[in-house]
């Protein structure tokens, strides 16, 4: 086995690396595990210690001891990255390769060093027929195995003799809960200290965690209350401001903005001042509450890491982490901008002198003011400049006195449910990890971290309550957004029946004569679904009015929750048959012969207009939710088939066409719903528009199929109800 090593070690060379001291004595180490029969070994190793070297090292032992080997990644986005920088550099594409979509491309499956993610990495090896193989796993951030049942299966249907798990961090309540087929494994821990003093290892200059700041119930209310109120320049502009406010800084905070003069005013006038008062009811606020946690968790090191550090930038949350800290028996000092120098200067001193063991400090804190190094900071809000982000860190950069602790450690206190578990966390773990700071704490694939407890927790949280209420998995878009129980066609007649009577009739005046005489929903619908007779001014006049009335801070967090793959929606096959068969019947009274396809095909476009007729339903990772739906909308066309054939006696078609019509700049699918009823002379093309799909996401996930065939069964229940409702309409044909 030392032969392995030295072989490997040629192979570096060749492309100019070489491996460290630290890195030889760990897989020292590993041999010595190997030596005593042990078949599946976990090395924990600080991010930034090259444990990727350790791992290539066992996919080495592997060929060379006659199996090929397959590498598991927990995202897509690592099975590229790990290929691209340092697997493919190393073994060359001739020996290695990597399929995260699920393609199961032989030729690919044929290497002797595959990388996947665990879904793909089974549905391959079971399809290809791989089993025998893959005798040698290398599973990368391995933690992910412990709970994830997709891993336990991976192990299952592969068996393999040896695996070698890697991670930055293995917690100790993970260890507990082992899956199955990482029974009796050995666990080998390397500390960045260990590290050290096995040679040519710097250790990190600290160490990053979060902690959550859960709202209680009266928060929360306030919370919803806020994210419902539609955006306006007044009202809903109040309504931002004190929603930044409730989230990043809390009760007191919140409740000090509302209390001024103008907004209690303004707020009171539109009626919300009393229910979101309610607030101001309860006692600390989440963030402080949060903090107390992190004052427990560190109290026993307080000694060696003091003074604690927290900054925020109110002053009323200032006030309530000072508060925390002396109920907790600590020495704790409050510098804000309204202590003047002597009392800035007398802190400063006490902290020196080791009196305090815990500042809080606002703004004031961040420069100019000459706070010594600590070994705990803990930021309660993060802020969006990175000359005052850099500022905060820079406590934690200077060297510590006198103290014998080895690690000084970073804290962000977050609101789950919130955008501070938004894309802005990624520049935050991007900027801490460019500063050599330890991010091992932290979820390694950040992006899952954001969506499990970003806005679109909050949003499937919702759509669960609302689900399980119904007994259905599909939810209205409207009713999630809070729109009154209204149909969609009734939101747009309410919509239009207000728009100014002289603007209207002008985008009459402009259509073809035989429309004028329609009510004003078929008016509407007729010139936004047709291209030919689109009328831009009139869509601006019910987008203005929809927007003024509809358009909520939740409205954005649903978006954003079906971006980031965590929901789903369909579009609801009644309420959109309805809208199509009032805007054909409507057209067919303006054309010689009711052909609507070419340059009179029917778009269901325009995404504002769309939503109002989606079903939405939360996307799990097997895609028995797509299963489940494709069934029900097979079930729904399967009887309106049989209510065509035996009532109405129609000769008429079905199809769905372009499935794979995909923009991958916009995300968007737009495929063709084609329909026929011969013996009444129409045929018509109607595309529809899926916005904000993922389709690369879909893929990683093993979805994409699913999904397609999912949307197939929805547009062709759409077509089945659209042919009946018309065949029950005798006003728009000339038979």
């Amino acid at each position: 086995m030392t032969g392995v090593l030295d072989r490997f070690e040629e192979l570096l060379n060749e492309t100019g690396l070489k491996l460290r001291r630290y890195q030889r004595a760990v897989w020292s180490d590993v041999r010595g595990e190997l030596f005593r029969g042990t078949r599946k070994i976990i090395i924990a190793m600080p991010t930034g210690s090259g444990k990727t070297f350790v791992e290539m090292l066992a996919a080495y032992w592997g060929l060379v001891n006659g199996s090929d080997v397959l590498v598991i990644e927990p995202t897509r986005f690592l099975c590229e990255q790990q290929f691209g920088k340092q697997w493919s550099r190393i073994f060359g594409e001739s020996l290695v390769s990597f399929d995260y979509e699920g393609r199961c491309d032989s030729s690919a499956w044929s290497r002797r060093i595959v990388i996947s993610t665990p879904q793909t990495a089974k549905k391959c090896v079971e399809a290809l027929g791989l089993k025998q193989r893959f005798r040698v796993l290398v599973v990368d951030e391995v933690h992910h195995a412990y709970g994830d049942r997709r891993y336990a299966e991976l192990l299952d249907a592969l068996e393999p003799d040896y695996v070698f798990g890697f991670t930055a961090l293995l917690p100790s309540k993970k260890r507990f809960r082992e899956p199955p087929g990482l029974k009796g494994v050995a666990l080998l821990t390397f500390s960045p200290d260990a590290l050290a003093k096995l040679g040519d290892y710097e250790p990190p200059k600290a160490i990053a965690d979060i902690y959550d700041a859960t709202m209680d119930e009266l928060e929360r209310y306030v919370y919803d209350y806020l994210v419902r109120i539609p955006w306006d320049p007044v009202r809903g502009r109040y309504a931002g401001i004190l929603l930044h406010t409730l989230v990043k800084y809390g009760r007191r905070a919140f409740c000090e903005t509302l209390s001024r003069g103008k907004t209690k005013k303004v707020l009171t006038d539109t009626g919300d001042y009393q229910e979101l008062a309610r607030a101001c009811m309860g006692g600390l606020s989440h963030k402080a509450r949060a903090f107390a946690m992190v004052l427990d968790s560190y109290q026993p090191f307080i000694e060696d890491l003091k003074p604690v550090i927290a900054f925020t930038s109110r002053k009323a949350t200032a006030g309530e982490l000072l508060e925390v800290a002396e109920s907790r028996g600590l020495g704790a000092r409050l510098l804000t901008g309204e202590a003047d120098r002597r009392e800035r200067l007398r802190i400063l001193e006490e902290c020196r002198g080791g009196e305090v063991d815990v500042v809080v400090s606002t703004i004031v804190g961040e420069e100019g003011v000459d706070i010594p190094s600590t070994g705990l900071l803990v930021m309660l809000d993060i802020p969006r400049s990175e000359l005052r982000f850099y500022q905060r860190l820079g406590r934690l950069a200077r060297r510590r006195q006198g103290s014998k602790w080895p690690f000084k450690y970073i804290v962000f206190v977050l609101t789950p449910g919130t955008d501070e578990y938004g894309p802005y966390l990624l520049d935050v773990v991007l900027r801490l990890a460019l500063e050599g700071v330890d991010i091992s704490f932290l979820v390694v694939n950040i992006e899952e971290l954001i969506r499990k407890k970003g806005v679109a927790a909050a949003v499937t949280k919702l759509i669960g309550e609302v689900s399980r209420h119904a007994g259905t998995p599909l939810v209205p878009y409207t009713t999630v957004v809070g729109v009154p129980a209204l149909s969609p066609l009734q939101i747009l007649e309410s919509l239009v029946e207000g728009c100014a009577e002289e603007a209207l009739g002008q985008v009459i005046g402009s259509l073809d004569p035989k429309l004028r005489s329609l009510d004003k929903l078929s008016i509407l619908l007729a010139s936004l679904l047709s291209y030919w007779f689109f009328s831009g001014e009139l869509w601006r006049l019910v987008r203005k009015r929809l927007k003024a009335r509809y358009s909520t801070r939740l409205v954005r967090m649903v978006e954003a929750s079906i971006k980031s793959g965590a929901v789903g929606y369909v579009y609801d096959p009644d309420a959109v048959s309805d809208a199509l068969a009032m805007a054909i019947a409507a057209l067919c009274r303006s054309v010689e012969r009711c052909y609507l396809w070419g340059i009179r095909e029917l778009r269901f476009q325009c995404k504002d207009l769309t939503t109002l007729f989606a079903l939405l339903y939360t996307l799990d990772d097997e895609g028995k939710v797509l299963e489940a739906l494709e069934g029900r909308f097979k079930a729904l066309m399967d009887e309106t088939r049989r209510e065509i054939e035996s009532t109405l006696a129609l000769d008429y078609d079905v199809e769905v066409r372009d499935l794979n019509s995909y923009n991958e700049r916009n995300r968007t699918l737009s495929p063709l719903v084609y329909i026929s009823l011969r013996d009444r002379g129409l045929a018509a093309c109607i595309r529809v528009y899926y916005y904000m799909i993922d389709m690369g996401q879909l893929k990683g996930m093993g979805l994409w199929e699913k999904w397609q065939s999912m949307v197939r069964a929805n547009l062709k229940a759409i077509g089945y109800l659209t042919v009946a409702k018309l065949a029950m309409k005798n006003s728009f044909v000339k038979i």
